[in-house]
């Protein structure tokens, strides 16, 4: 209506696109809207914050990273343009650049969630699980709000999952205070984390009931939220654990349909591409999962760490094609 009154308004032409840059389809709408808003509003950091975000969905690493670096010289003192501008700076291999970005977002603004997220930066920087776990442990002090705390044992029991630390894994989840953990592209749970540890240390009954447990809760998210995408990804990891697979491919594809590849390849790959790929190695369909893993490195999307040491890739590890590949992928 905004436009209909003023179709030259910056404003609402930023507004409509930051709907599509947020809602993850339609970049090119979003691309479209972004300059039409630049041509009145040059030097906004919001519409700079919008473009970046928009050109990270694309899979276009340098022009994000010229965008958020304007946001941020222009917007210094706003800690979510930090935050973001930390995580853009990962995803390009930026990485002495992404950790003083994660500080700064705590500086000005208290998010002590960055602080946190810096063990991410320096597992992909690095390769050493033990030194993400200190940089980790290193924000604990500083975190109070219950959330961030959930979200600090959330990350300390996956990395301790990856290095096969089980039991000190199980311990960590028993720290998170929510059953319920929804992040911006999944919708996991005490439940689903306590089965992926089990299933890990081939206690399989034991898995069993975790993913039973997390499958009613997922179930219902789902149905209270047909359209979002992170009630699809985390529903299907659960129904593969449980061993159904022709429900674990209809919920990821339902996924995909959400958020398409074409559409926005980065967020795709995050999510519907990575799950699909381990739903294919689960019930032997490693080809298809190797074809999915190659395509993503070769998009310039799934990292040589990430795949060498998340837990969720153990099973297509034991492949030596798999770690081929992921040796080939970029830092």
């Amino acid at each position: 209506h905004a436009l209909a009154l003023d179709p030259d308004l910056p404003e609402a032409h930023a507004a409509l696109a930051d709907y599509f840059t947020k809602d993850w389809t339609n970049q090119s709408v979003a691309e479209k809207e972004l300059a039409l808003a630049r041509q009145g509003l040059p030097n906004d950091p919001d519409i700079l914050l919008s473009l970046a975000a928009c050109n990270l969905n694309l899979g276009r690493k340098s022009p994000a990273v010229q965008s958020i670096r304007q946001a941020a010289a222009l917007d210094p003192q706003n800690g979510d343009t930090a935050n973001f501008c930390a995580l853009i700076l990962d995803a390009a291999s930026l990485y002495p650049e992404a950790l003083a970005e994660r500080d700064r977002a705590f500086r000005v603004s208290g998010w002590t969630g960055s602080l946190a997220d810096k063990s991410f930066t320096i597992r992909n920087w690095k390769g050493d699980l033990t030194q993400a776990l200190q940089t980790l442990d290193q924000s604990l002090a500083s975190l109070r709000d219950p959330g961030d705390r959930d979200y600090y044992w959330c990350v300390r029991a996956n990395f301790l999952r990856a290095r096969g630390d089980f039991k000190d894994a199980l311990a960590a989840i028993d720290h998170i205070e929510a059953e319920l953990l929804p992040s911006q592209f999944y919708y996991h749970s005490k439940s689903l984390l306590r089965a992926l540890v089990h299933e890990a240390m081939g206690e399989t009954a034991a898995a069993r009931e975790d993913y039973e447990r997390a499958r009613v809760d997922a179930e219902h998210y789902r149905d209270s939220n047909p359209r979002t995408l992170r009630a699809c990804t985390s529903l299907a990891l659960i129904y593969a654990g449980l061993g159904h697979e022709a429900d674990a491919r209809a919920t990821i594809e339902r996924g995909l349909d959400l958020v398409p590849p074409a559409e926005n390849p980065a967020v795709a790959s995050r999510t519907g591409l990575r799950v699909l790929a381990q739903i294919d190695a689960r019930f032997g369909r490693t080809d298809a999962a190797l074809e999915t893993v190659r395509s993503q490195i070769a998009a310039g999307f799934w990292k040589r760490q990430d795949l060498l040491l998340d837990p969720d890739w153990a099973l297509l590890r034991r492949d030596p094609r798999f770690l081929e590949l992921a040796h080939k992928a970029e830092l």
